[in-house]
């Protein structure tokens, strides 16, 4: 759901509902322009958010932080 941005970048289905799922897809099928517009929201979406140099400095920003904390516990 996250990265879906509340159904902004895809369409949303109940978990374990069949019929849920089958709307979903239904609707992803026959609206194009709805799937068009959801499909440019998510690729900018995971572009700007999951890019490796993003993605990097995040995990690096963690770790740092890790080891200051486990500094200061000694």
């Amino acid at each position: 759901p996250e990265i879906l941005a509340g159904g902004k970048g895809g369409w949303l289905s109940e978990p374990g509902n069949a019929e849920s799922l089958a709307n979903a897809l239904k609707n992803c099928i026959h609206e194009k322009e709805e799937r068009d517009a959801r499909s440019l929201f998510g690729y900018a979406f995971i572009k700007a958010n999951f890019d490796k140099r993003i993605m990097f400095a995040n995990f690096y920003q963690c770790l740092s932080e890790l080891t200051q904390k486990a500094k200061t516990h000694h």
